[in-house]
């Protein structure tokens, strides 16, 4: 691997935190829950029909009362999702047509281990009960970070501590203020603030 770009994922907690893997582990085998739904309460007809129709002309009609278009209904949706601004920023950096047209192809379904696993790995240096050891703290490529700051400060503190104690001597961090955690991928800035500072990035280091 020449190098790492990290797009808003922080992967190690800045702060040590307790997890108990085997109990979540109980848990999930308990409930034979092993796929996860993405489309969560609102079901998932719902949420493609509502996706599918902000992608398709914002302008349509609401599918709810409170709302003049389908793209107004889906804007204060997913603004709101993960907290204000947190998911994605609909209100000043992502159209939400753009952000629709992302979310609309997702799979509907996702490993629900992933989410035990994930937390078990962030919580130590290395976690011993996988089979990959990771090297945290080793690092010898180049890492590139790009943060939000839409999904809260524990969550950008944690990337920037993935980014910058991997081990890494070449180590570039980017915090984007006013950004969502998609609006890295799909903002009307991202190609100024991410894509061409990646290019960039990427032919410095392949000299």
């Amino acid at each position: 691997m020449a190098g790492l770009v990290i797009l808003d994922g922080p992967f190690k907690n800045h702060a040590a935190a307790a997890f108990d893997r085997a109990a979540e582990m109980g848990k999930l085998k308990a409930s034979g829950a092993w796929a996860s739904d993405v489309s969560g309460p609102m079901g998932w007809d719902n949420r493609a029909k509502l996706l599918g129709a902000a992608a398709a002309n914002p302008a349509g009609a609401a599918l709810d009362a409170k709302f003049s278009t389908v793209g107004d209904q889906v804007s204060d949706l997913l603004y709101n999702a993960w907290g204000p601004g947190g998911l994605t920023n609909t209100r000043g950096q992502t159209k939400v047509q753009n952000v629709s047209r992302l979310l609309v192809g997702y799979d509907r379904w996702y490993p629900a281990i992933q989410n035990v696993e994930g937390r078990a790995i962030a919580s130590v240096a290395d976690d011993p009960d996988t089979k990959v050891d990771d090297n945290f703290g080793k690092w010898t490529v180049p890492v590139l970070f790009f943060g939000s700051t839409g999904m809260g400060a524990d969550f950008l503190l944690n990337g920037i501590y993935s980014a910058a104690k991997s081990g890494s001597k070449d180590v570039t961090l980017n915090v984007l203020e006013g950004y969502g955690h998609l609006d890295i991928v799909v903002g009307e800035k991202a190609r100024g603030d991410v894509f061409e500072p990646t290019l960039a990035w990427i032919l410095e280091r392949a000299r």
